[in-house]
């Protein structure tokens, strides 16, 4: 706990490297947006799809 009660008082004195880790979290974020998550989604769903087709695809089977 000591050290991290330390580095936090670090970042909290040094402007430009608050700036800098700022602007990596900001960064990071990104790749947790509902639009990373559709494309990452999106090309799961197509290498699945594109394996053999709609009728591989068991939920898009049609029930017997």
């Amino acid at each position: 706990l000591d050290e991290l009660v330390a580095r936090t008082a670090e970042v909290a004195g040094d402007d430009e490297r608050r700036a800098l880790l700022s602007e990596a979290a900001e960064e990071r974020a990104r790749d947790f947006s509902v639009e990373a998550f559709a494309e990452r989604f999106g090309a799961v769903v197509q290498g699945v799809v594109g394996e053999g087709g709609a009728g591989s695809f068991p939920l898009a089977a049609t029930p017997p």
